[in-house]
């Protein structure tokens, strides 16, 4: 089941433009997703779970970018106010000053050139593939860093794209299996059934000239992004394979309920660390509800992290916070001069934090949702699940998780689910 917004715009050829990286930069802006954007501003009404902004074509002759978002009930119902609240963000791009256009263009380049300085090894295939691609948009001296190439702030060319940002310059797509039966015409390859209509004048009208709102900004500096790469550990001298000593992981702390072990990179000498913390929680994998009740609550950490984690995801520093049979598992990793303060704020939310029924029962209906699509899979995938049912301890059947997530949940997330400490 889906349910989805896409707004098109039609734009010029940007292929010449890659070292300016004009589209990059609007897709940056538009698909943020920390405190004054626009997908922030959807998931407080309750109308999104996802936003995904940029080119969707680029040739030699034109160019398309979109915005996608994934919707919830409400939003689909309120699919209006929410292309309102686009071009009122559009809108502060077009009365953005000059500093706001290089702070954010300068960003996007010190994290492209510190991902490109840093980047590690492909797969040989895979690489060459690229490359091949490669050859059709850049210049042959640009071909291994034109996707990170940031060469000039071009202010002009960007907003000349903003203006053509406009009701009148885009085409909307809605989607959503409540369409089925109200439609008119079938498409002639696939025999998708559609509708096309003119978008009402006095929405249009709205839509060119929308209202100011304090719900929306410009995105902050970004903090996370690293300016000290001195390694750790010197990267010995002797080159030469097999005369390396060999290291293992050490245990630093030994302690009732808590133990540490540690290894220093000593193959790659990259100023980048990661992390793994296991924390055990055996009543999560008991049953079908305190699965369901584990799940939910690795969502709402997600979801009370999005706004603060996003800037450290640009700048190239993540985390994955998942269960496991024992309990929860912590991953996180990224340039190391950042590290830790990603950790302490992901840490901190993991062991306290808060959730609305507003918010749960969005995710609550997300999660239902993927539980059915497993419904609609094909039939290999069911044959995998269910031998793993057979052969295996504690694991359930999509319909016995829906059961669980459809009953009260919210009040057994706050009064039943033990979190790890």
């Amino acid at each position: 089941e889906q349910r989805r917004i896409s707004i098109l715009w039609a734009f010029p050829s940007l292929r010449e433009h890659y070292k300016k990286k004009p589209a990059s930069l609007l897709s940056h802006l538009l698909g943020h997703e920390g405190k004054g954007s626009i997908l922030s501003a959807l998931k407080k009404k309750g109308w999104a779970n996802e936003l995904i902004a940029g080119l969707s074509q680029s040739t030699t002759g034109f160019a398309a970018f979109t915005i996608t978002i994934d919707l919830t009930p409400a939003g689909l119902e309120s699919y209006h106010e929410i292309v309102t609240l686009i071009y009122q963000y559009v809108k502060l791009l077009e009365e953005a000053a000059d500093k706001e256009w290089k702070q954010a263009f300068e960003e996007s380049r010190d994290v492209a050139a510190m991902n490109f300085r840093f980047k590690g090894k492909e797969n040989p295939f895979s690489f060459c593939s690229s490359l091949s691609g490669r050859l059709q948009k850049y210049k042959p001296l640009d071909v291994l860093e034109g996707p990170w190439k940031y060469e000039t702030l071009d202010i002009k060319l960007v907003k000349s794209l903003v203006a053509k940002m406009t009701p009148d310059n885009m085409r909307l797509h809605l989607i959503s299996s409540t369409f089925k039966g109200k439609t008119s015409e079938k498409e002639t390859w696939y025999q998708t059934e559609y509708n096309k209509k003119k978008i009402d004048e006095k929405l249009m009208e709205t839509w060119r000239a929308p209202e100011k709102t304090n719900e929306l900004h410009l995105p902050a500096k970004n903090e996370f992004i690293a300016t000290d790469f001195q390694l750790v550990s010197k990267k010995p001298e002797a080159k030469a394979e097999g005369k390396r000593p060999k290291t293992f992981p050490k245990k630093i702390v030994d302690e009732k309920g808590f133990v540490v072990w540690h290894k220093t990179d000593d193959v790659f000498f990259k100023p980048k660390g990661y992390l793994m913390m296991s924390l055990a929680s055996p009543k999560v994998f008991t049953s079908p509800r305190t699965f369901v009740l584990g799940e939910l609550y690795i969502m709402a950490t997600d979801e009370a992290l999005i706004e603060f984690t996003y800037d450290a995801e640009l700048a190239s520093l993540s985390y994955n916070f998942t269960m496991n049979k024992k309990g929860f598992e912590l991953h996180v990793k990224g340039y190391t001069h950042k590290l830790p303060v990603l950790l302490y704020k992901v840490v901190e939310k993991i062991k306290d934090f808060e959730v609305d029924a507003k918010v749960f029962d969005r995710l609550k209906e997300r999660c239902v949702r993927s539980y059915m699509n497993f419904m609609k899979q094909q039939p290999y995938r069911h044959a995998l699940s269910n031998q793993a049912r057979t052969m295996e301890l504690r694991k359930w059947d999509p319909m016995s998780k829906i059961e669980e997530v459809r009953s009260h949940m919210y009040l057994l997330f706050l009064t039943e689910f033990t979190y790890p400490t």
